[in-house]
């Protein structure tokens, strides 16, 4: 077995495995999730597995909570509207 060979194979592996422990991974927070029901994990389960990282991608960017006003640092302080071109 040459050289080139065994650096292929030896990336594959590596991807495989990568690949295999990101999907178990999201496969264990899908599992304990209770916004879906039990149809839709099998089926976002099955999409895992098919396509592992844009599917991961799409349900954790739509099932991401809207940040409120609570997490953001008040910049400044209020103040009044003024109109800058209102005459004086």
């Amino acid at each position: 077995m040459s050289t080139a060979n065994i650096i292929k194979y030896s990336i594959l592996f590596i991807l495989v495995v990568l690949y295999v422990i990101y999907t178990i991974r999201y496969m264990r927070k899908l599992r304990t999730n209770i916004l879906f029901s039990k149809r839709l994990k099998l089926f976002h389960g099955i999409m895992i597995w098919v396509v592992p990282y844009l599917w991961i991608f799409l349900i954790e960017n739509f099932t991401k909570t809207t940040p409120g006003s609570y997490k953001f640092e008040k910049k400044q302080e209020d103040s009044p509207y003024q109109d800058p071109y209102a005459l004086p």
